[in-house]
């Protein structure tokens, strides 16, 4: 949890509606990318314990 200690891998977005920061990897980023966006623009994808999360990049 929090800012990674080496940000070099990892870019920060701002949470809509929250005041929170998501720090994604490179490595995730690039995963979202191979598996594509859903139609309406957002990435879904399953967290085990958590379900389906969506998320939408601006």
């Amino acid at each position: 949890m929090g800012k990674p200690e080496n940000t070099e891998s990892f870019t920060p977005y701002e949470v809509q509606g929250e005041e929170v920061t998501c720090w994604i990897s490179k490595e995730a980023m690039d995963f979202f990318e191979e598996t594509g966006k859903m139609p309406d623009g957002s990435y879904l994808f399953f967290v085990e314990g958590v379900g389906r999360l969506r998320l939408w990049f601006e």
